[in-house]
């Protein structure tokens, strides 16, 4: 669905990259888990998938004419003075959009959510997990070819993120287009991801990239690509709180 060819992005006026030599290909029905420490370029690199953040080198092509990704921040930012039927459609409403209207039937949307019987509710009536569930259904509304989640449900609580984190996973070949997740946690990734990645500071590329097979979340801590990753993950951290400190 896209393709990231040699990307790379550094603020201007900045002496180090933000990543570099990032190449990585999406594929429809298939969750990209992206995993790292703070500040090693996640979210820019997300922002840059959509469009919004122009790449310093490089391209990111896409396979499908007409199709635009969509991208979903930790807060679900819907609009409070609509309910969740018109929240859910207002996406639709853009002129670059509007082709979408004629795809994708926003009350069957809401149906496939397993949020239709909140549709004429406003977003101040719903629980925190029912407000991502909204912002994600208009994400979906304008039919993108990928699915950006940038820390979708860092601000729920547990019990409510691992509900979250059941619904996207049994979801996600069901919703047609591939889908990236941005995530600090490494068992979030491993659960949720087909293909799980990992941004480390100063390390060119997304690397190493595995393919867990799909456990329940109790066998987690079998799975062999974890110790590599939790060990990976580790150093990359002391790697960038080294480097704050340098710098």
């Amino acid at each position: 669905m896209v393709a990231v060819r040699e990307a790379r992005y550094r603020y201007e006026g900045a002496t180090a990259d933000v990543f570099a030599a990032v190449d990585l290909e999406l594929r429809a029905g298939e969750t990209f888990a992206l995993v790292g420490p703070s500040g090693c370029g996640k979210s820019t690199l997300l922002r840059a998938l959509a469009g919004v953040e122009p790449l310093t080198e490089g391209t990111i092509e896409h396979a499908e004419e007409g199709r635009r990704p969509s991208l979903v921040i930790q807060r679900p930012a819907l609009l409070p003075w609509l309910d969740v039927r018109a929240n859910v459609r207002f996406g639709q409403r853009l002129a670059a959009n509007r082709d979408a209207a004629g795809r994708i039937d926003v009350d069957a949307l809401l149906a496939d959510f397993g949020i239709a019987h909140v549709a004429e509710r406003l977003p101040r009536e719903l629980s925190g997990g029912q407000q991502q569930l909204v912002a994600i259904a208009r994400a979906m509304a304008i039919d993108p070819d990928v699915l950006l989640l940038d820390e979708p449900f860092a601000a729920l609580d547990p019990a409510a993120r691992w509900a979250m984190q059941d619904w996207l996973r049994g979801l996600a070949v069901e919703l047609g287009p591939a889908i990236v997740i941005v995530t600090h946690d490494p068992d979030e990734a491993l659960y949720l991801g087909h293909r799980v990645g990992l941004l480390r500071h100063g390390v060119p590329g997304i690397g190493p990239i595995w393919e867990p097979r799909r456990v329940s979340r109790g066998e987690l801590p079998t799975l062999p690509e974890r110790a590599e990753l939790l060990s990976l993950y580790e150093t990359t951290v002391r790697a960038g709180r080294e480097l704050a400190l340098a710098i």
